[in-house]
């Protein structure tokens, strides 16, 4: 079965979703919006706004890029857990 039609997976990615980042919370932090079409600068604001609420910046970028399917973007890259 494919990956994103299997429903065990639809449904992982929605308890996911709601539990990292609550839904209030997550309009919210698109609501800052960015005054420009730049992908760095859009992922930034969305980097700045998830730190104001205690969201991990990964996380928040990983929702971005799922709910856009925006996977393969290199705009922002995770900092390393370890060195």
């Amino acid at each position: 079965m494919e990956y994103s039609s299997d429903p065990r997976e639809k449904e992982a990615n929605e308890f996911a979703t709601n539990t990292l980042i609550p839904e209030e919370i997550w309009k919210n932090i698109l609501k800052v919006g960015c005054n420009s079409i730049s992908p760095y600068k859009v992922l930034n604001a969305i980097v700045t706004e998830a730190k104001r609420y205690g969201i991990s910046p990964s996380i928040a970028i990983s929702r971005y890029k799922h709910d856009t399917k925006w996977y393969k973007t290199s705009a922002y890259r995770s900092p390393k857990i370890f060195e």
